[in-house]
C-alpha cells in the first residue's frame, strides 16, 4: 500500500487507513491480488442463484460448472462457502435460514437438490435487501471508533472489500470510486 502525504493533517488513523486503502483497492495499476474482489458474500451467493435457475432452464449444460466433481477443482459452491465460512461477520442477516444450514446445504449440494439450495437462497437474499446500508454503516462505524490497532485496522480492510465490491455489482464504476478519493 502505497502511504499519502495528506493534506489535512486531523485525520485519523483509521481514516488514513481507509483513505489510501480505498485508493489501493480500486486503483487500475494496483495489482490483482490487491485490487477489490468481484464477490462478496451477498453477491457470491446471488451468482449461484443465477446459475441454479439456469441449469434448470438448460442453459448451464454440466453442473460440474457450478459444483467441481473432482477434490482438487474448486466451483462457484466453494466459493460461496469460503465467503460465507470466514470467522468474520459477513454482515447478512440470517432470520429464516441459519447460516450453519446454509453452509451445511452448500456441502450437500448435488443435481438432485439443488432446486432446495436456489429456494433458499431466495429467502436469503430477500431477507437482505438493507446489505448495502450494513456496510457502510459499519465502516462509518469502525471510522468513528477511532482505535488505531491492527486488528481494526483489518477489519476496516474486510469491509472495505466487501462495500466496494458491493457498490461495483450495484452498477459503480471503478474508475468512478477511484476518482471519489
Amino acid at each position: 500500500m502505497q502511504i499519502i502525504r495528506h493534506k489535512k493533517t486531523d485525520l485519523t488513523i483509521s481514516q488514513k487507513f481507509f483513505i489510501e486503502k480505498s485508493i489501493e483497492l480500486l486503483y487500475f495499476g494496483t495489482i490483482d491480488s490487491y485490487r477489490v474482489k468481484l464477490n462478496n458474500p451477498k453477491t457470491i451467493l446471488e451468482e449461484l442463484r443465477y446459475c441454479l435457475n439456469e441449469f434448470e432452464a438448460g442453459r448451464i449444460k454440466h453442473f460440474h460448472t457450478i459444483k467441481a466433481k473432482e477434490a482438487n477443482k474448486k466451483g462457484l459452491v466453494d466459493e460461496a462457502i469460503k465467503l460465507l465460512s470466514d470467522k468474520d461477520e459477513n454482515q447478512l442477516v440470517f432470520r429464516s435460514v441459519s447460516k450453519d444450514y446454509i453452509l451445511t446445504s452448500l456441502k450437500e449440494l448435488n443435481e438432485n437438490n439443488y432446486k432446495k439450495i436456489a429456494s433458499i437462497l431466495e429467502i436469503l437474499l430477500k431477507e437482505n435487501p438493507m446489505y448495502l446500508n450494513k456496510l457502510i454503516d459499519e465502516v462509518k462505524n469502525l471510522l468513528d471508533a477511532n482505535i488505531s490497532d491492527f486488528d481494526h485496522l483489518i477489519k476496516i480492510d474486510k469491509i472495505l472489500a466487501k462495500l466496494f465490491s458491493e457498490l461495483i455489482n450495484k452498477g459503480f464504476s471503478k474508475g468512478f470510486l477511484y476518482k471519489i478519493f
